[in-house]
């Protein structure tokens, strides 16, 4: 089963994370987009197992030509699939891609795609 979601483009760790005190937490930004997936993706007729390995394909259409760095943007993307339910825990990722798409200044987006690898 593949399943495919667009969804707003996650923040950077940068804004994702705060310290509080001597702590780290989820920012209110980060708890902003955990939610907002989680509504999205409310309405999946499907969420993948614990033992399934998992490839997932992510395309990100920025609002502007800033330049930011790709790979900042999957923690946050990932915790928010594990806190919707879709997947189990991130650690089953085994195959991860990342592309960064044309500017797209009205719908800034990421699509993703989820699909499990063929077990061998």
């Amino acid at each position: 089963m593949k399943l495919t979601f667009t969804l707003p483009c996650p923040p950077s760790l940068n804004k994702y994370y705060r310290k509080l005190r001597n702590r780290i937490v989820i920012s209110k930004e980060g708890q902003a987009f955990l939610t907002h997936v989680s509504l999205i993706v409310a309405n999946r007729r499907y969420s993948f197992k614990k033992e399934e390995r998992l490839r997932m394909d992510v395309v990100v259409y920025s609002k502007s030509n800033r330049a930011y760095d790709l790979d900042n943007l999957f923690k946050s993307l990932c915790d928010s699939l594990e806190k919707s339910g879709v997947i189990v825990n991130d650690s089953q990722f085994d195959w991860l891609t990342i592309l960064r798409g044309p500017k797209d200044k009205d719908h800034p987006r990421c699509e993703v795609t989820i699909q499990p690898l063929p077990i061998g």
